[in-house]
């Protein structure tokens, strides 16, 4: 199977090279086809350069779903090496169906507690990671800076939110990426809070 689907990314990658819809030069290298354990939630995700497929597929033998997961997630990769982007977007959209695909974005099977768990987590994370950079920025100025006043010490704490919220903007490509700098920064909002409080 893994050589069925290695045998089709490569036949793929060379049609979207000589198509008018990406330069080959951004396209690059076909990417790496993986299995692996995505349980019930996802068919398959594409990163900047492999693809993982789930292993149900090395358990069945319906071709025609693995093949529109593969043109699916082919598609991410290459709408995200020409544009910096990976989402369902008009260039996706026309990628996935050139190659094959039907274009239908939902390449997923949502399990709708596991995924509403998942966005609370985030969603608190991502409270604890700006108001930790909220206190540590007004007791960086307050201490370190030995600034007195307390409006600007609060000015000084919005700026460090809205610095975190920027980085994550610019220095993450993909959501992934946000989440685990979001988790590292929430522990370290806990630490530091724990360590200003003993």
């Amino acid at each position: 199977m893994k050589k069925f689907c290695e045998e089709l990314a490569i036949k793929a990658w060379q049609e979207l090279s000589s198509s008018n819809l990406v330069t080959a030069e951004k396209l690059g290298k076909v990417p790496e086809i993986r299995f692996t354990n995505l349980g019930d939630k996802f068919l398959g995700r594409a990163y900047s350069n492999h693809i993982e497929l789930n292993k149900k597929f090395l358990q069945c033998d319906d071709k025609n779903e693995l093949k529109l997961t593969l043109y699916h997630e082919l598609a991410h990769v290459a709408e995200y090496r020409t544009t910096g982007i990976m989402g369902h977007g008009p260039l996706w959209h026309a990628i996935c169906l050139y190659l094959g695909g039907n274009g239908d974005s939902r390449g997923t099977m949502p399990v709708a507690s596991s995924a509403e768990s998942n966005d609370i987590m985030f969603g608190l994370l991502a409270i604890i990671s700006l108001t930790g950079a909220l206190f540590f920025s007004m007791y960086a100025a307050f201490h370190w800076f030995g600034i007195s006043n307390k409006i600007f010490c609060g000015v000084c704490g919005i700026f460090g939110m809205i610095l975190s919220i920027v980085l994550w903007a610019e220095c993450c490509k993909t959501f992934e990426q946000v989440k685990a700098t979001v988790t590292i920064q929430a522990f370290l909002s806990i630490i530091f809070t724990i360590g200003v409080l003993l």
